[in-house]
Order: C-alpha cells, then sequence, then structure tokens
C-alpha cells in the first residue's frame, strides 16, 4: 500500500495496455446492512437531505459517478465502469473478465463495502492491482480496513494518466452526460429527455474558501487550493459548445465549487455567450459574497438559474459570509427567477438546545426554492475532525460507527451543549418547519419561476 508523492509515482508496467475496471460501490442502498448502507441514508440527493420530510411532493432523482466517468474519458487504456452495480453485478464481472487495474471509488461511510470489493477481488483476480480513491481516501489507517494496493488522496484524472504511463499535460476531455435520471415527484416520472435535462459540467474541483466543515475542500489540498480542469473562459465555452451539440441541451449543472469565484473565466464565459448568442441556463454552487461580486445583469447573462448556497447560521465565522445579509440576498436572486437551494448547519459550537427554535427559525425565513440540513459533523481529513481528534472528543467507532457520521443522524463526537442524540430530534424538527411554514419545494420552485 503507497501514498507516493508524484516524484515517485508508482506506474504499471502494461502501461496503456493494461485492463482497468472502475467501479463505484455496490448496491441496494437505503437498507440497514452489514456493509454500511443506512435506511435514513439513501443514495439520492434531495430525498437525502434536501427534501427529507416533504413525502410525496420529495424530488427524487439519481446522479451518476462522474468522478469516475472522468478518469474513463482521459486515460487510453481499455476501461470498463460500473455505476452502483449491484453486489452480484460486481462478482460477475470480475469472475468473467480479466483485469490488471480495478479502481473503486467510495465515501468515508462506504468503508465495509469497499473492504468487501477488496476481498473479492483477491479471490477472483490475485493478480490486480487494487486502486481505491474518493473522500474515502482521507480517512485514517484505511490500509488497516481494506486490502488495496493504492490509495489515491485528491484528484484522480492525472493520477491515473501518470500511473499508465500517458502525458498528464494533455488538455481534460470531458465526458458527454446528464445531471440526472430516474427523476419523479408526486409519483409522477419526469421525462430524463435531453431537452428537459442538464448536462453535467465540471470546470473545476476543491474550494479555496476551506471551510473547516468541508470534505470536498478538504479532499483537493484545502483553504486555498483547487484545481481547474478549464482555466479560460474560452476553453470552458468549447467545452460546453461540444456537450451541446453531442447531447442537444441548453442547461447544464455545474459541479464546481465554487464557480463564481472564478471571475475572470466567468466573464469571459459570459462575452462568448453574448457574442454567440447562447442562451444556455447554469445551475452553479457558490458563496455568499462571490455571488453578490457579480451585478444581477451578469448573472442573468451568465444563464444562473439555480444556486446553491451555504446559508450555514446566523452569526457564523465563516469568512463567505461576513458582511452579507443573506435574507435580502436570497429575496433578490428569487425575485429575479434564479431558484436558491440554501443549506444551513445544525450544531453548530454557539448552538444550544435552547436556542435550537429559533436558529432553524432563521433558516426558513429565507424561503429558498430547496434547503438542505445537516449536523455539523467532523468528517476525516476536515479540520474539524483535526480539532475534535486533537481535543479527544470523537467517539470510537466501536460506539458510533463511521457508517452512521453521515450528517443526518446523530454526533460523531461529544458535543458541548446536546446530550442524549437529542440532535436528531431538531434536524428533523428542521425539515418539518420548513415544509410546514413554507410549502412544498415543488411550490416554491412555480412560484419563483
Amino acid at each position: 500500500m503507497s501514498h507516493l508523492p508524484p516524484a515517485h509515482h508508482p506506474r504499471h508496467p502494461l502501461a496503456t495496455k493494461a485492463r482497468v475496471l472502475l467501479s463505484s460501490v455496490f448496491g441496494p442502498y437505503s437498507q440497514d446492512d452489514q456493509y454500511g448502507s443506512r435506511k435514513i441514508n439513501p443514495m439520492e440527493l434531495y430525498q437525502n437531505q434536501v427534501t427529507r420530510l416533504q413525502g410525496g411532493f420529495s424530488l427524487r432523482m439519481f446522479h451518476r459517478s462522474f468522478g469516475l466517468m472522468m478518469i474513463q474519458s482521459n486515460i487510453d487504456a481499455p476501461c470498463t465502469l460500473l455505476d452502483f452495480p449491484t453486489l452480484e453485478r460486481f462478482e460477475q464481472e470480475i469472475s468473467t473478465n480479466s483485469y490488471d487495474v480495478i479502481g473503486i471509488s467510495g465515501i468515508i461511510a462506504n468503508v465495509g463495502k469497499v473492504a468487501k470489493m477488496c476481498q473479492l477481488i483477491r479471490r477472483h483476480q490475485p493478480g490486480a492491482t487494487i486502486v481505491v480513491g474518493g473522500h474515502i481516501a482521507n480517512k485514517e489507517a484505511l490500509d488497516q480496513l481494506i486490502d488495496a494496493d493504492l490509495i489515491v488522496r485528491g484528484e484522480g484524472i492525472r493520477w491515473y494518466q501518470r500511473y499508465l504511463g500517458q502525458n498528464d499535460t494533455t488538455p481534460i476531455q470531458h465526458p458527454k452526460v446528464l445531471s440526472g435520471f430516474g427523476s419523479r415527484i408526486l409519483g409522477i416520472d419526469i421525462s430524463d429527455a435531453p431537452e428537459r435535462t442538464a448536462a453535467i459540467l465540471i470546470p473545476s474541483v476543491g474550494c479555496p474558501m476551506g471551510c473547516n466543515f468541508c470534505s470536498t475542500s478538504a479532499l483537493f489540498g484545502g483553504k486555498g487550493h483547487f484545481i481547474n480542469f478549464y482555466e479560460t473562459g474560452d476553453e470552458l465555452y468549447n467545452v460546453m459548445c461540444e456537450i451541446e451539440q453531442a447531447l442537444k441541451v441548453s442547461s447544464f449543472f455545474v459541479l464546481d465549487e465554487n464557480f463564481l469565484l472564478h471571475k475572470k473565466r466567468s466573464l469571459r464565459l459570459l462575452e462568448l455567450m453574448d457574442a454567440n448568442n447562447k442562451s444556455w441556463a447554469l445551475s452553479v454552487f457558490s458563496s455568499a459574497r462571490v455571488l453578490r461580486s457579480y451585478t444581477m445583469e451578469q448573472l442573468m447573462g451568465l444563464g444562473v438559474s439555480f444556486v446553491w448556497m451555504g446559508l450555514e447560521g446566523e452569526d457564523n465565522a465563516y469568512d463567505k459570509l461576513k458582511g452579507v445579509d443573506t435574507l435580502a440576498l436570497v429575496g433578490n436572486l428569487q425575485a429575479h427567477g434564479i431558484r436558491v437551494l440554501g443549506s444551513s448547519i445544525l450544531g453548530l459550537e454557539n448552538h444550544r438546545p435552547e436556542e435550537m427554535g429559533a436558529i432553524i427559525d432563521y433558516a426558513i425565513r429565507h424561503d429558498t426554492v430547496f434547503h438542505q440540513f445537516m449536523l455539523y459533523t467532523p468528517i476525516p481529513g476536515t479540520p474539524l475532525h483535526e480539532k475534535h481528534q486533537r481535543e479527544g472528543n470523537l467517539l470510537p467507532e466501536s460506539q458510533f460507527p463511521i457508517a452512521d457520521a453521515h450528517g443526518q443522524y446523530r454526533f460523531n463526537y461529544r458535543h458541548p451543549h446536546f446530550k442524549h442524540g437529542e440532535e436528531e430530534t431538531f434536524l428533523l424538527d428542521a425539515f418539518r418547519r420548513d415544509f410546514e411554514v413554507n410549502g412544498p419545494s415543488l411550490l416554491r420552485l412555480i412560484r419563483v419561476l
């Protein structure tokens, strides 16, 4: 097992002749099992942590393994991709086809599934090199929990190119794929037709804001670090044109932690869209201060139609929110037809049980179209996790399994003010009250549009 630096990067002896299998973790999901799946933590973004208690009004949708698809699109070796297979399908693949390299991607809660997959690979393909990456790579002592040969932290495209002896400075090839599938609401299927579905677009990974709880920022270097796949607006525009032509789409879900932070790139993209009469719609992630640095005309010109924005909580200490009236900002964005998904954290260091009613009221006053509520959770690899580790108040995994540390259940540490699991009650209350006060997200969406 190795964590070798780039100067001593491992190389596969077969280079691009190596047969590669990439796989996400196996299903089924949303059930309590011995591998770490949890019934309350389904493999659906909205149902899991946004519209969780909206019943039939909850937006149901699935997403692909975009990171693995990016890797597959940028290696010259023959490569097979299994996207969320069942355990039986994964075992069938490795027992009937021969591979030299088998890569698995997972999040930290999936460590049990990754361990099982490694075990099966050793049984059926003892000569294969097992590579494990994704958020799970930030878990301490992971090499003692899974039988992998290489654990890759951070960005995987260039890593695989170096591993296979390729030139790791060639332009990134972007996969052409829709952002979601299997969408439904009120029991009604929503068409996956390209003209009704956004394509995925990944311009960058990581976020230099480096919030202490953010595992995505931590995975790619933390505060002050990010990786651009497309440095300029011209590069990004050309990629979007290619995707538009291939999929016949006019909207993009921009999977970039803080897309608008790269302002020079964004404004150049705006120029090119204007010059070429492109009327694209963009769904983006952005911090509040960055959003406020754009004029409404610029946001509308870029086609920004949806923004996922961290609200975190009133009087928080995060730089990305300092000096910003988020209530006014959200109101202005939605008044101009830009749908907002607000994200609030419950259980910050200064939160106390007797104050949770007011804290939740502040969050739902934003009346965002969608609202995510998450518990303040230290994830391995983040500054927050390091802090709790130093202070010695993380719960041992024998007491609180890693599979339950997903932010939708309980704290995985001893909080100074919350006792006996009462945080779960407040979390569910936040979802319930947002629904009762602001109504179904579907109706909010219609109102904003």
